[in-house]
C-alpha cells in the first residue's frame, strides 16, 4: 500500500517538475510567475526528499535496496548537500548554473531532480513492460509506439512560444519533430532563423534520442533504476538484434559510450576545423560544433546553416567536409559493427598475438558500404565536375563527390546545389537514397545488407546452388527471406507515397520522386520542393519518414497478427519464374 503510494507520489513529481520547466523556459512569464514558480520548485524538491527518505524506511532489506538502486540515491545525497551548501556557495552555483544555460541554481537542481525522478519513472515502466510481454504484445509494435509519442513530444515542445522566433503551425511543428526523430534532415522551416536556441536544442534532443532509439536509452536508465528481468531482457534483445540476453547489459552500455565519445570527439575536431569562417562568439562556435557533430554522426542532416554545408567557406574546406563524412560513416555502419572491433581474443604465446573475428554480418556491411562509397564517388565525380562543382578545383571537387556519395546514403548533409544536378545524378542518389544505411545505426533505407543478401542469392542462383552461401558460411533462410521481404515492403511503400504525391502536388516528376525516396531513407536532401508542400503533401511525407525510420517491415510486422508456424510441411510444387 505504502509503496504503490510512493509510486503515485513520484510520478506527480515528475509531472509537476517537468511542468515547472516547460513553464518557465517554455513561456514569457510575468516576474509575479516567475517568483510563484521558485516556491513551487523548492516544494518539490522537498517532497521528492522526503519520498526518497520514507521509501528507504519502509523497505524490509535497505542495504540491498540501496544497493540496487545507488545512482538514484547518491543523486539524492548529492543535491541535498548542495542545498545546505548554496547560502554558502551561491555565487558558485549560479555560474555554473549560467554556464549551462539555466537562469539560477534552483533550476540546475530541478533539471536533475527530474532526471532522478525520470529514472524511478522509467523502472516504473519496464515493470509495466513486464506485463506487456505477458500479454505476448509483438516487440514491432511497442518500438513503433515508443517513436510515435517521442514525435508527439517533441511536436508539443516546438510549439512552445520560446521555441521558436516567430510560431510556427501545428503542421510545420509535427513534420520538423518527425524528421528529427526519424534522422531524416527534411524541413519546412529554416532550423537556423525560424527557432530560438531552445528550440534548437530541442531537436538536437530528439535527434539524439531517434538516431539511438527511444528503447536504448530507456534500458540504459533503467540499468541504473533496477534490474531487467528476462522478459525485458528478450524485448530490448528484439530492438537491438542481441539474440544472447547475458549481453543485453555490455550491448546497451557499448551503444551508449560509442555514441557519446564519437559525438565529443567529433565536437572537437570540428571546432578546430571551421577555417575562416566567423563565429559571433567562442560559445556559439561550440555549440555549432556539438550541434553539427551530434547532426552527423546520427545521419540527421540537420543543420544551423540556412543554406547547409553549401555556405560560403564551407564547401570548399576539405578537412571540415571529411570529418563530417567519417562520423557519417560510423553513424552509419551500425552498432553491431562497431563493437564486433571490440570482441577480440589476445593470446599468449612468446608474444601477444591480437586475433579479430569479423562475423558475416560485419564483412557484408564493411564491403557493401565501401563498394557504394567508391562508386557513388565515381559517378558524382564525372557527371558533376562540369555542373554543379564546376567553381572547385580538383581536390574540392574530389572532396565534393565523395561526401555527396557518403551523405547521399542516409545523412543529407550537402556541399553542392541538389536542385541543379543532372537528372543522370539524381537517378543514381535515388538509388543510393533508397539503399540507406546499415542494420543497427542511425540511418534509414533497406539497408546495405539488404540489397548485399538479395544480390548472393541471386547470384548463388545463377551458380546453381540451393543454399545462399557467403565467406565461407551459410547464411540462414530466414534471412534472405527477410532481405526480400524488406525490399518487397519498401518499394510497395514508395509507390504508394510517390502516387499520393503526384496526386496533391503540382511539381515534376524526378523531383516528387526523389523526396519521396529521400523521406523513406530518412536522407533529407531536397531539390527544394519541401517547403512548398501541400497540407496533404507534408502528412504523406511525414508517414514515408516514420515508415523509413522504424522499418517498413517492421511495420508490417506490427500490423499483422502473429499465427505459429505448424509442425508439419505440404508437398512442394514448382512455380516458373523464369
Amino acid at each position: 500500500m505504502i509503496r504503490a503510494w510512493l509510486n503515485n507520489a513520484m510520478f506527480v513529481l515528475f509531472i509537476a517538475a517537468v511542468a515547472s520547466l516547460v513553464l518557465d523556459y517554455g513561456f514569457y512569464l510575468v516576474p509575479e510567475a516567475e517568483r510563484a514558480l521558485e516556491y513551487v520548485d523548492l516544494v518539490i524538491f522537498a517532497l521528492f526528499v522526503l519520498q526518497q527518505f520514507i521509501k528507504l524506511l519502509y523497505v524490509p532489506q535497505r542495504w540491498p535496496f540501496l544497493l540496487e538502486r545507488w545512482f538514484e540515491y547518491l543523486l539524492t545525497v548529492v543535491l541535498f548537500l548542495l542545498v545546505i551548501s548554496e547560502p554558502i556557495a551561491k555565487d558558485w552555483y549560479n555560474l555554473l548554473a549560467s554556464s549551462l544555460g539555466l537562469k539560477d541554481i534552483g533550476k540546475l537542481f530541478i533539471v536533475v531532480v527530474q532526471v532522478t525522478i525520470a529514472l524511478n519513472i522509467i523502472s516504473s515502466t519496464l515493470r509495466y513492460s513486464r506485463k506487456l510481454s505477458m500479454r505476448n504484445i509483438q516487440p514491432a509494435r511497442i518500438f513503433l509506439a515508443s517513436f510515435a509519442i517521442l514525435v508527439l513530444l517533441g511536436t508539443t515542445l516546438l510549439l512552445l512560444p520560446r521555441a521558436t522566433t516567430t510560431p510556427i503551425s501545428l503542421v510545420d511543428a509535427f513534420f520538423t519533430a518527425t524528421s528529427a526523430v526519424c534522422v531524416t534532415g527534411l524541413i519546412v522551416v529554416d532550423t537556423a532563423t525560424r527557432f530560438t536556441p531552445l528550440g534548437q536544442s530541442i531537436i538536437l534532443v530528439l535527434i539524439q534520442i531517434g538516431g539511438l532509439g527511444l528503447m536504448t536509452f530507456t534500458t540504459f536508465f533503467a540499468l541504473f533504476a533496477g534490474n531487467l528481468g528476462v522478459k525485458e531482457r528478450v524485448m530490448i534483445g528484439e530492438f537491438l538484434n542481441e539474440v544472447n540476453l547475458d549481453k543485453i547489459k555490455r550491448t546497451i552500455f557499448s551503444i551508449i559510450l560509442l555514441t557519446f565519445s564519437f559525438e565529443a570527439l567529433g565536437t572537437l575536431v570540428i571546432y578546430n576545423s571551421w577555417g575562416d569562417y566567423t563565429f559571433a562568439s567562442g560559445k556559439e562556435k561550440l555549440l555549432f560544433s556539438v550541434f553539427h557533430s551530434i547532426s552527423a554522426f546520427c545521419n540527421a542532416g540537420f543543420s544551423l546553416f540556412s543554406d547547409g554545408l553549401n555556405t560560403t567557406g564551407l564547401r570548399g574546406n576539405i578537412v571540415l567536409v571529411t570529418e563530417f563524412a567519417i562520423l557519417i560513416i560510423l553513424g552509419g555502419l551500425g552498432f553491431t559493427v562497431l563493437s564486433n572491433f571490440y570482441a577480440f581474443k589476445v593470446r599468449r604465446y612468446r608474444k601477444f598475438r591480437v586475433t579479430l573475428r569479423l562475423t558475416v554480418h560485419t564483412k557484408i556491411v564493411l564491403l557493401s558500404t565501401a563498394f557504394f562509397i567508391v562508386a557513388g564517388t565515381v559517378l558524382f565525380f564525372f557527371l558533376e565536375s562540369s555542373n554543379t562543382a564546376q567553381s572547385l578545383n580538383f581536390g574540392q571537387k574530389l572532396s565534393a563527390a565523395f561526401f555527396q556519395s557518403v551523405t547521399t546514403r542516409t545523412a543529407g548533409f550537402n556541399t553542392v546545389n541538389i536542385g541543379a544536378v543532372l537528372p543522370a545524378t539524381a537517378f543514381f542518389m535515388i538509388i543510393w537514397m533508397f539503399i540507406g544505411a546499415s542494420p543497427g545505426g542511425t540511418g534509414g533505407g533497406i539497408k546495405t545488407t539488404t540489397v548485399s543478401l538479395v544480390a548472393i542469392a541471386a547470384w548463388n542462383t545463377v551458380m546453381g546452388r540451393t543454399k545462399v552461401e557467403a565467406f565461407k558460411r551459410t547464411i540462414a533462410s530466414q534471412s534472405v527471406l527477410r532481405a526480400y521481404a524488406a525490399i518487397t515492403f519498401g518499394i510497395l511503400t514508395l509507390l504508394i507515397s510517390i502516387f499520393l504525391l503526384l496526386i496533391t502536388e503540382s511539381k515534376p516528376v524526378l523531383d516528387i520522386i526523389f523526396e519521396a525516396v529521400s523521406a523513406f531513407g530518412t536522407v533529407g536532401l531536397s531539390r527544394g520542393i519541401t517547403a512548398d508542400l501541400t497540407v496533404p503533401g507534408k502528412f504523406i511525407i511525414i508517414f514515408t519518414m516514420f515508415v523509413g525510420r522504424v522499418g517498413p517491415l517492421t511495420l508490417a510486422l506490427a500490423l499483422s497478427k502473429y499465427i505459429p508456424e505448424g509442425r508439419y510441411d505440404y508437398p512442394s510444387e514448382h512455380v516458373y519464374v523464369a
